[in-house]
């Protein structure tokens, strides 16, 4: 469980976790937007940092462009101003649920061996840090090693990496160990490891039944 200023968003963050996951094929859960929100907010969606970045997930004007811009902003779009607004706090989960989950599907495809089993962890700092500057660590990883890292490996190669806006490791390891703590504590009947790479095999009904903690449907509804 997470402060009352967090679990008030939890009936929200069921809800588009649900849908985005079913939507863009990938693990995720509300656990996993309630411990972002937890960390980039604290929940509250007027929130407004030191550099800009507004509301519950504390999103940016280039990640709200994506989104406007994606087939979910047209259904749905989202207004810089509504990125603070008190009254929009479900607006921007579905806002941050989107730009997570895909996230964690473009992640997927990158070149580091552990990109789908780790999909999770690097969507994070993608989302912390920028997927410009996780792309530009990985390609010098590349060029020094011979070879893609994997997320530790960067994470032990550049420890200052970030600094002093963010700490995309520590903030993504942040995220994933207070997610698993909640879908443990909070969520039993979450599908295993709803915060872990791609949901494998999982068609979107599928992947929307066990979002909210139920079974895949079965063929032809039996």
């Amino acid at each position: 469980m997470f402060a009352p200023t967090v679990e008030r968003w939890r009936s929200s963050a069921r809800t588009w976790a649900a849908w985005a996951a079913a939507r863009y094929g990938v693990a995720l859960d509300e656990s996993d937007l309630l411990a972002l929100v937890s960390r980039e907010s604290g929940g509250n969606p007027t929130a407004v940092s030191s550099t800009g970045y507004r509301g519950l997930g504390q999103v940016g004007t280039a990640a709200l462009t994506d989104y406007n811009a994606s087939s979910a902003g047209v259904e749905r779009p989202a207004s810089w101003a509504d990125m603070k607004d008190a009254d929009k706090g479900d607006l921007q989960l579905r806002v941050v649920a989107w730009l997570v989950a895909n996230g964690r599907k473009a992640v997927s495809s990158w070149s580091p061996p552990d990109a789908k089993s780790n999909a999770h962890l690097w969507a994070d700092a993608r989302y912390a840090w920028g997927g410009g500057n996780l792309k530009s660590a990985i390609a010098d990883y590349k060029v020094t090693h011979g070879r893609a890292p994997t997320f530790d490996e960067l994470a032990a190669a550049l420890p200052d990496a970030g600094k002093p806006n963010v700490r995309p490791w520590v903030h993504a390891r942040a995220v994933a160990t207070a997610a698993r703590t909640d879908r443990e504590v909070s969520a039993p009947g979450s599908f295993p490891d709803a915060g872990v790479g791609l949901a494998a095999d999982c068609d979107p009904d599928c992947c929307a039944a066990r979002a909210r903690g139920g079974r895949c449907p079965r063929p032809g509804g039996e």
